[in-house]
């Protein structure tokens, strides 16, 4: 499955830090999550096991205490022993300043829809302020015994 799921958060005070914006490890600790969530999702109605190989965030703005933001989850590549997954977090009025660019390429007669996810981040990208970057390789362990 190559599918995406987002995730709206409000940055709390509990994940902030000295600079009153969101811990970068919290960053991280969100991709940990929300990637394996979308991996337990993904993989239904299998409950299959899943660790941690390598993980990775890149910082390119804060998000202050207070401020809404949308992780966006997406897995890269499915395999029989390997899943790569990675997540945008995006500002939420990034995300409404990049509908309202998708609405004005409708009205001008431009194709605002994406196809797949790499047109989705390119949009992103042109349109909405991306705060971090996380990539999330994972080993497949097999069937779990509940």
């Amino acid at each position: 499955s190559r599918s995406i799921m987002a995730f709206p958060f409000t940055v709390s005070p509990s994940s902030g830090n000295v600079f009153n914006t969101m811990h970068g490890g919290m960053f991280l600790t969100l991709t940990d999550i929300l990637t394996s969530l979308h991996l337990i999702h993904a993989l239904q109605p299998e409950m299959v096991g899943h660790v941690t190989m390598q993980l990775d965030t890149n910082f390119m703005k804060a998000a202050p205490v207070g401020h809404e933001v949308w992780a966006i989850s997406k897995i890269d590549k499915l395999g029989k022993k390997v899943a790569f997954t990675s997540v945008d977090f995006v500002t939420d009025k990034s995300l409404e300043i990049a509908a309202s660019a998708q609405e004005e390429a409708a009205k001008e007669g431009v194709v605002a829809a994406t196809q797949s996810y790499e047109e989705f981040r390119t949009f992103l990208s042109a349109h909405a302020d991306v705060l971090a970057q996380g990539t999330h390789s994972k080993s497949i362990v097999g069937k779990l015994s509940l």
